[in-house]
């Protein structure tokens, strides 16, 4: 079941517990009411599930419970403590799926296409070099999936992008208090010394936790159609922690998405000087793109990099190689990056270092899920387009053009990291943005308590109580 947050907010002043038909009666035509109504109770979110929400987002971006360690080893990146906490929000989410099962079962129609991957995941583990690991990370998987279903039908997208912008806050300021408490856990390693990882294992997950971050805000900025002081900040603050953390794909990323938001509150307003500001900005991009056509090198040294950006062409090549081609299936889910795999020491050998993943989403894909994978993630990739494009029709911007800039970011973040296909934010919120593209905007079920409202009326303020 979708969500309207974009009509005006109706007081909460009912008790805690309402027939769902009589709540419609209040607030929906009568023509509206004919539906069959439904037998889930309404019930108020509390604080806790709000915390499970704001963990769940750490555990997505990479947040390492503990301290990292001083030594270059793909064995010792994670905390003790990651274990216990992710099954702790797994078996949360497992809980509330249950629970509010009467609404989520009606957004899974529209979450077919990852199903389908998460069959084929959880599937490889039959012909996975390593089935144990192939089946924990399809539990991780289901897990995301979950997640995404409980935001969109129960807590609300707008409400759970403000969450999410709450936790960049929190990652940004426990990532520069570690710099200044323990340095030696919160620096990168080798040449990247002096770049901050913060509460992460690497510099460019910090980076990229701001970039998501920067992306939740995007959809608040949009549902709310016009930016407050709070978001200067945000931004200010992101742009900040990326610079200390050189993470270039990051900054790029960055820019890419704080001007697709500027292109979008532009086309909303909708007037003459909207239109010019837009022609402008157009100008501009494309002739940094041709900057970039004609002479490369130059923007290569600009940014750090050389043109075999930073080692990344030789890993590619010594994965094609170890990897014997590209295989239909894979060698299983989350199964080929495995210290004691000769696949894996072949490599390390070839390019001298332990990198823990082919730093390209795509080569990683066929690695773990085959040709197969990808063409399922291409086909996702293509209905996102579509969903999109028909939710822009239907006068929702703010979702269908925050559909397509959280997919633009997936492709060119990909380009040189590694995120597909595994189950970490980047995904999370691809199935986030395609079901609130999918569902058709309807009433919250469940009146959201704590200063969070069923519609994000314009102006709105996270932290508010509910209007009286």
């Amino acid at each position: 079941m979708g969500i309207d947050e974009t009509r005006p907010n109706v007081p909460l002043a009912e008790p805690p517990i309402l027939s769902e038909a009589v709540r419609m009666q209040s607030v929906m035509p009568s023509a509206a009411i004919a539906r069959p109504a439904s037998r889930t109770p309404f019930r108020p979110i509390g604080l806790w599930q709000l915390t499970i929400v704001g963990v769940a987002i750490l555990v997505l971006l990479g947040a390492n419970f503990g301290t990292n360690s001083d030594m270059e080893d793909i064995a010792t990146k994670s905390s003790m403590l990651n274990t216990p906490i992710q099954a702790a929000v797994l078996g949360t989410l497992v809980w509330l799926a249950v629970h509010y099962r009467g609404l989520q079962t009606r957004a899974l129609p529209a979450l077919v296409p990852f199903l389908v991957l998460l069959a084929l995941a959880a599937g490889s583990s039959l012909w996975s070099q390593a089935p144990d690991a192939s089946l924990r990370r399809s539990l991780s998987l289901m897990s995301l999936l979950a997640l995404a279903v409980y935001a969109q039908t129960v807590l609300g997208t707008v409400a759970f992008c403000r969450v999410h912008v709450l936790v960049t806050w929190i990652a940004a300021g426990a990532s520069l208090a570690a710099a200044v408490v323990v340095p030696h856990s919160a620096f990168d390693l080798g040449e990247y010394a002096t770049a901050i990882r913060g509460i992460f294992t690497q510099k460019n997950t910090l980076g990229d936790a701001m970039v998501v971050g920067t992306l939740a805000l995007m959809y608040v900025v949009l549902k709310r159609r016009r930016v407050v002081g709070s978001d200067i900040a945000t931004l200010v603050m992101a742009a900040a922690v990326i610079r200390l953390a050189q993470s270039t794909t990051a900054l790029l990323l960055f820019l890419m998405i704080v001007t697709s938001t500027v292109y979008a509150l532009l086309w909303m307003r909708g007037t003459a000087a909207s239109i010019y500001g837009i022609i402008l900005l157009t100008v501009l991009i494309l002739s940094l793109a041709l900057v970039m056509t004609m002479d490369p090198k130059a923007v290569y040294g600009a940014l750090g990099k050389n043109e075999t950006l930073t080692g990344r062409v030789q890993i590619w090549r010594a994965v094609v190689q170890a990897g014997q081609g590209w295989p239909l299936l894979g060698y299983g889910y989350s199964a080929f990056w495995l210290p004691d795999t000769h696949m894996v020491g072949d490599i390390w050998y070839e390019i001298g270092w332990k990198s823990p993943s082919a730093h390209s989403g795509y080569l990683d894909t066929i690695m773990q899920i085959g040709v197969l994978g990808l063409g399922i993630l291409g086909w996702i990739a293509a209905l996102t387009v579509v969903r999109a494009v028909k939710a822009i029709g239907r006068d929702r911007l703010a979702e269908g053009w925050w559909a397509l800039t959280i997919l633009a970011t997936i492709l060119f973040y990909n380009y040189d990291e590694s995120s597909l296909p595994q189950p970490d934010i980047h995904l999370f919120q691809w199935a986030l943005a395609f079901l609130a593209c999918a569902c058709p905007p309807m009433l919250h079920t469940v009146p959201i308590r704590l200063g969070f409202r069923a519609g994000d009326r314009p102006g709105g303020q996270f932290g508010r109580g509910p209007a009286r």
